[in-house]
């Protein structure tokens, strides 16, 4: 895939190393950067060229400092009218070297309302986000992996970078940190080169792979891991089943789903159930314990579901997926998985079979839950959440699958 043009903005007199910060990040992350100080000879004003040019590009990268500069805003204004992708990086300043007022005004007027900025310290700090950021955009807009001119994809920079600032990380923590913008699969495989190249270090202790900078001896980092290792003992031995008005729930969130789904006028028909009116779904299982089956089939107007709730901190086996939808396509339902998080192609998979899917993100334990260790977790990266009750987001999502049906 060729490389996206991205427009450079920005006073080329009071941002003039700044400036070559951000095309150096450009470039390291391989894309074209476009800046009036690379262009060359032209017979065109700045304006013309400005004008030209910024139609041309996939992305507009504009860098704010103390003085107001009528070209940078008329670029960024030209660049929002025609639905560039926009990254907005504002010097940090002094208190006693306030922006100029007209500046102050246009970014609260103009650019906060419309675009989620960075500060940024120094011209170092400036292009490790410009590279961070351009590459997360660059990746999730047009679905390219990027590749930083050392060699290394834009992922296998950000894990050296997360493993410098913790000091030790064990592999799970890593593909939670990441699982917004890379599966758990790309995480593994980063780290796993990573170590290969000798770029970071690795030990395994108290049943965890843990990984440190390569500059660091595990002595120097052993009572860090120990303590991250005593939190995660905590949570995996967590009794997160629950007994409800007589009801068992193999897990806390099959609860909440449920008193979500009745909050959404659903009607809870049957639990852990593989039957449905006349229907009997027949799955082979040779595994231990309960054989595959729904958790709950729920009904709204006359819509039936199958559902299935799916909260842990790794992805579901890609078997248990084949049978949920095997289970419902024999039921004849429509298949509603509820799930923490999961890779795309899976989700993909539920959907072009007709079903839903509800994505939340959080890990939901079930109360009672220490203080401490989970403020731990949360510090850690662990997206865990403790509710009483059930949470909004539950119902509104719940809600949305209701609306979507046919009347």
């Amino acid at each position: 895939m060729s490389p996206h043009r991205v427009f450079v903005s920005g006073d080329q007199t009071e941002l003039r190393a700044e400036r070559n910060s951000v095309i150096i990040a450009i470039g390291n992350v391989r894309q074209d950067p476009v800046a009036w100080e690379t262009t060359g000879a032209t017979s065109l004003s700045p304006q013309e060229w400005y004008e030209q040019e910024i139609p041309t590009c996939e992305v507009y990268l504009g860098v704010f400092g103390r003085r107001y500069s009528q070209p940078t805003c008329n670029e960024f204004l030209l660049a929002s009218q025609i639905g560039l992708k926009r990254l907005i990086f504002l010097n940090f300043l002094d208190t006693d070297q306030p922006r100029d007022n007209a500046l102050q005004d246009f970014i609260d007027r103009e650019i906060r309302p419309r675009v989620r900025y960075e500060n940024f310290s120094s011209n170092a700090d400036l292009q490790i986000r410009v590279e961070r950021s351009l590459g997360n955009l660059i990746a999730r807009a047009y679905h390219a992996p990027v590749i930083h001119r050392s060699g290394l994809s834009f992922l296998d920079q950000s894990i050296i970078e997360s493993i410098n600032l913790k000091h030790v990380a064990f592999s799970r923590e890593l593909q939670l940190f990441y699982e917004d913008r890379f599966s758990h699969w790309s995480t593994y495989n980063a780290l796993k080169k990573l170590v290969d190249r000798s770029l970071v270090e690795t030990n395994t202790e108290w049943h965890h792979r843990w990984f440190y900078p390569r500059s660091t001896q595990w002595e120097d980092v052993r009572e860090e891991a120990e303590t991250k290792a005593q939190l995660v003992n905590v949570y995996a031995h967590h009794d997160n089943s629950y007994r409800h008005e007589g009801i068992a729930y193999d897990d806390y969130s099959e609860f909440l789903v449920e008193q979500a789904l009745i909050a959404s006028n659903f009607a809870i028909e049957s639990r852990h159930t593989r039957r449905h009116r006349e229907r009997e779904a027949v799955v082979r299982y040779r595994g231990v314990g309960r054989p595959p089956d729904l958790d709950f089939i729920a009904s709204v107007r006359d819509h039936y579901f199958g559902v299935q709730v799916k909260n842990r901190l790794d992805y579901p086996e890609a078997q248990s997926i084949r049978d949920f939808l095997n289970i419902c396509n024999q039921l004849q339902i429509i298949p509603l998985l509820i799930i923490r998080m999961a890779p795309e192609n899976l989700l993909v998979q539920i959907t072009e079979s007709g079903g839903r899917v509800i994505v939340f993100k959080r890990w939901l334990l079930r109360p009672p839950f220490p203080r401490n260790t989970f403020r731990e977790l949360l510090q850690i990266g662990i997206p865990a959440a403790v509710y009483t009750r059930v949470p909004d987001f539950l119902v509104k999502r719940t809600q949305e699958v209701a609306e979507s049906l046919p009347q």
